[in-house]
């Protein structure tokens, strides 16, 4: 494997770890599915140089997910628990699948768990942090129906209808804002 050095930088457009781990594997995944299912027609040389680009994701994942466990290995936890042993499952260290149970030594693809789609596709669990309080939200939509399903572990969820991208992240940021301040009112009583 070739070494990737990441140069850590530090200004407004750059963005988090977990996204560039999140980019990598949606970019792997992509390129993954061009070769296997396009039905364009490509030459020897296009598909190699494709095969090359999936090669520095997976790069480029390993070694994100590397620094992401050594400094911030809270980023990879997820509220989905192990098919296997009930213990929750982190974010795969194999870019070919989504979610790995450290205890079984298992990874799985997000439909051996009962999931649709992969945490890539915010449609699983995400983990919100605010100051040191975090809250694990589960986040459903139905494009179809326009239906927005959000909850977390400490409500029953709401409801909400959307018709675009800003009114989904408009009310997921409120939903998460609110919950905050209820956990926090929470925990204020109950040292009381």
């Amino acid at each position: 494997m070739a070494i990737l050095e990441i140069d850590r930088k530090e200004y407004d457009e750059s963005i988090s770890d977990i996204e560039t781990l999140r980019k990598s594997k949606i970019a792997y995944d992509y390129i993954d599915d061009i070769i296997k299912y396009s039905n364009i027609r490509m030459d020897k040389d296009t598909v190699n140089e494709l095969i090359n680009s999936m090669d520095i994701l997976k790069t480029l994942y390993e070694v994100t997910y590397s620094y992401i466990r050594d400094t911030n290995e809270e980023e990879l936890q997820t509220n989905i628990d192990c098919k296997n042993c009930d213990e929750k499952v982190l974010i795969s260290d194999n870019l070919e699948y989504s979610y790995l149970c450290e205890k079984c030594e298992e990874n799985f693809y997000a439909v051996e768990l009962g999931y649709d789609k992969s945490w890539t596709e915010y449609d699983d669990i995400k983990c919100i942090k605010t100051n040191q309080n975090t809250i694990d939200v589960i986040i459903k939509y139905n494009s179809d129906s326009n239906i927005l399903h959000i909850g977390n572990e400490y409500s029953s969820g709401e409801v909400y209808r959307c018709f675009n991208a800003n009114e989904i992240l408009d009310i997921i940021h409120d939903y998460c804002k609110d919950s905050l301040i209820l956990q926090e009112e929470k925990e204020v009583e109950n040292e009381i």
